[in-house]
């Protein structure tokens, strides 16, 4: 089917938007939009209506609609000054141009919603026929020199057979230069070899990328250096085993890389890029050799070495670029943000490829990140992507990956949440499905914290589905942790630890402490709520110890975080307060809105606890601005529950009561099944406090579907029960709640637990 407006025609068949038989490229998304605007041209569609039809079920914003209608606003106008998309305030968009549909299959041309008058319809078929004959003539011959090629390229596992075991270096580092001239000069889209997880050999990693990505091919370079000669053989096989394999061998490194370099074109159909590969390639065979030396360390992690290299480089040969880009990305890995970002702006002085832009503003945004300018990170990935908004590249695309990121950072959710979307309906799964396992990924983590839980498990699932399928283990224990979260939040933390504990498996058995730390962060959570302090604490040590170790600061905050809460929870006040003091100096320091807000939550809970009524009411206005700004609504529960508790302390009961009673309806809609116990319990102990039991029985009785923990449910049920003088009723369910609530239960508890078998005794015995 072919739909045909303006100068410009829709191919169903091809997928593809053609304007004068030219190809515009277009993503996915974009494309499925505007196929059913012409399918519907002329009518009024909501924005619901076209969430409902285009993305099925997956999760978009209305604003990321209206940013890819924008887009292609600004493609239709070139044809068309009027507006061809029209927006009717309240009621949604209206495709205005007359389209006509062609069907493949049929010699004459259907015409829809247009009065085209005989004699100019058959003049339009004749004219037709001539074009679609031209087109599929033009477009072949076309076809072949604008697709381009999908490459893995690496260096061989073979070692260099030199005399030397020094010079391997010549075979690590030939893979990694070629892949990064082809990187520069934009020829193929590349996929990195050094994302390979490290417990998958090379062919257990080759064989999956052919499964998720059909028309891959493979390059392995190997380089000698053997009696004063250079011999550089690479080898071409794709999936069917198909191989091609050439050697060159010359004095010259460069040579002997240049003639390389121009095979491997000729074989991806692309002989007349050699220009810009022969102008990466330095003349001068010396500079070329300290530059792979210094590629070959930062392989192995040699910094510093890898340091040394390039700055011989940059002293023999100052206009060599890609030197310079190295050093930036080295400069940074020392913690020497101002030299890489000096080097960066030397390199944005002296540009000759658009893609050495991209690289140059991915290494700037990256230190920003790191430096938590995320403002500056945010503005930088906008401008670039902009830019190059008709450029389709892989590294485009994680930029727009951490451009989400850094939304998310900002607590920009809905901006964060519109850069994954769009990412989702881009993103072609048999090229980039790494990047697609993330975006799901990611999505489900932000979903989640919007206390959007149906949506957050449809995204975590589909995500762990990706991870599987590409033998991924970090990304299944990345999402065994967003899935335990889910858990967590509904109160299934049964559910919770089961998934904790895969995740904790998968990052043991891979020496991965980054995830082992970001694991126990979750486990040590779903551990205090269940009252087992001494193994909260217990891993709340080791996850100091790893964020020690790996000097990361995130994680040292998060655990002095949990040392307040653990503290707090055992009724150790004054080291609780040493520990929230502390917490605040590194959320200060690295002004991070979320570590300010959740210093906030714990000074809350340790104020309220300690039932002292200063300040906290300014707390409570601190974490409502927040919500009001990032609309994370999941939030505004529990800061009501905060609120309610204050309101109690101070005599307020009925606006306690209500507060409260709006917080349940608010819960239940984001599916936040601790917050509802909470609320509950909150509720039933007021109940039992004003003689109550009845009411308090009823709401305990509510809880009962979220799978409340026994401590404080199954007290608060057994004095209930006694004040309705069901006496061994209540004293089956104290005893049970001491047998299973491990450390919440106190010394006060004892006691009442004692009076309890007292009078229960002394009931027994008049009987």
């Amino acid at each position: 089917m072919k739909y045909k407006f303006l100068k410009f025609t829709l191919d169903t068949d091809k997928k593809g938007l053609y304007s004068n038989n030219q190809p515009i490229e277009i993503p996915k998304g974009h494309y499925d939009l505007l196929l059913f605007m012409l399918k519907n041209t002329g009518k009024m569609l909501s924005r619901s209506e076209i969430i409902d039809k285009v993305w099925q079920g997956k999760y978009v914003t209305e604003n990321s609609i209206d940013q890819i209608i924008s887009k292609l606003r600004k493609v239709l106008i070139t044809a068309n000054k009027e507006v061809s998309i029209k927006t009717v305030y309240g009621k949604g968009l209206m495709f205005v141009p007359e389209v006509t549909i062609f069907e493949e299959n049929e010699k004459q041309k259907v015409p829809r919603n247009s009065a085209i008058k005989f004699t100019a319809f058959l003049v339009l078929v004749i004219m037709t026929v001539f074009l679609v004959y031209f087109a599929k003539n033009y477009q072949s011959s076309n076809n072949a020199k604008a697709q381009r090629s999908l490459l893995l390229i690496m260096s061989s596992a073979n070692a260099s057979t030199g005399k030397d075991e020094s010079d391997q270096w010549l075979n690590q580092a030939s893979g990694t230069f070629i892949d990064q001239l082809f990187t520069i000069a934009d020829i193929a889209k590349l996929k990195k070899f050094k994302q390979k997880p490290k417990y998958l050999d090379r062919q257990q990693y080759i064989n999956n990328q052919w499964q998720t990505s059909p028309d891959l091919k493979v390059v392995t370079s190997q380089l000698m250096f053997e009696d004063d000669l250079y011999t550089i053989e690479l080898k071409i096989i794709d999936r069917l085993k198909h191989e091609k394999i050439q050697s060159f061998t010359h004095q010259s490194l460069s040579l002997a890389m240049i003639k390389s370099s121009q095979w491997l074109l000729n074989q991806v159909d692309q002989p007349k890029q050699a220009e810009k590969i022969v102008s990466m390639i330095p003349d001068d065979s010396y500079v070329v050799e300290l530059y792979m030396r210094g590629l070959s360390s930062l392989e192995k992690g040699e910094i510093e070495k890898a340091n040394n290299y390039f700055e011989l480089c940059l002293s023999e040969l100052p206009n060599f670029h890609l030197a310079r880009l190295q050093m930036a990305k080295v400069k940074s890995a020392q913690g020497k943000p101002q030299e890489s970002l000096a080097l960066l702006d030397t390199l944005s002085n002296s540009l000759i490829f658009q893609q050495m832009e991209i690289e140059i503003e991915s290494i700037r945004g990256d230190i920003y990140d790191t430096q938590g300018k995320y403002v500056e990170a945010r503005d930088l990935y906008i401008s670039v992507l902009e830019k190059y908004a008709t450029k389709d590249s892989f590294q485009l695309d994680d930029m727009r990956y951490n451009l989400s990121q850094t939304y998310a950072a900002l607590a920009e959710y809905d901006s964060a949440l519109n850069e994954l979307g769009f990412l989702q309906q881009k993103v072609d799964p048999s090229q980039n499905l790494e990047l697609l396992a993330h975006v799901l990924q990611k999505q489900a983590s932000i979903l989640q914290h919007l206390g959007h839980i149906k949506k957050a498990q449809e995204s975590a699932l589909h995500s762990l589905e990706v991870f599987n399928q590409l033998e991924d283990l970090l990304g299944q224990a990345k999402l065994y942790i967003t899935l335990a979260r889910i858990s967590t939040h509904q109160g299934d933390y049964a559910k919770s630890v089961d998934y904790l504990e895969q995740a904790l498996i998968i990052n043991r058995s891979l020496e991965y402490k980054l995830g082992v730390g970001a694991t126990l962060n979750e486990l040590i959570y779903v551990l205090m709520v269940k009252g087992e302090f001494d193994k909260a604490w217990q891993a709340n040590v080791e996850m100091n110890k790893i964020a020690l170790e790996i000097d990361y600061t995130a994680m040292l905050q998060i655990s002095i975080q949990y040392s307040e809460d653990i503290s707090r929870s055992q009724k150790k006040f004054k080291a609780a307060e040493i520990y929230l003091q502390e917490h605040l100096q590194l959320a200060k320091a690295s002004r991070n809105k979320r570590s300010l807000l959740k210093n906030k939550l714990l000074a809350i809970d340790l104020y309220l606890d300690q039932e002292r009524t200063n300040d906290i009411l300014l707390l409570i206005n601190g974490v409502q601005e927040y919500i009001d700004e990032t609309k994370e609504i999941r939030l505004q529960p529990r800061i009501n529950l905060h609120l309610a508790r204050y309101n109690l302390l101070i005599d307020e009961v009925d606006k306690a009561i209500s507060l409260l009673l709006l917080s349940k309806e608010l819960a239940k809609s984001t599916e936040d099944g601790e917050t509802i116990i909470e609320i509950n319990n909150l509720l039933a102990q007021h109940y039992v406090d004003s003689n109550q039991a009845q009411k308090a029985l009823s709401l305990l009785e509510d809880s009962l579907e979220y799978k409340p923990l026994s401590y404080p449910y199954l007290l608060i049920k057994s004095k209930a029960n006694k004040m309705l003088g069901n006496y061994l009723k209540a004293l089956d369910l104290a005893n049970e709640c001491k047998i299973t609530s491990n450390q919440w239960w106190s010394i006060d508890d004892d006691v009442y637990l004692d009076k309890l078998k007292q009078s229960s005794n002394h009931i027994e015995t008049n009987k």
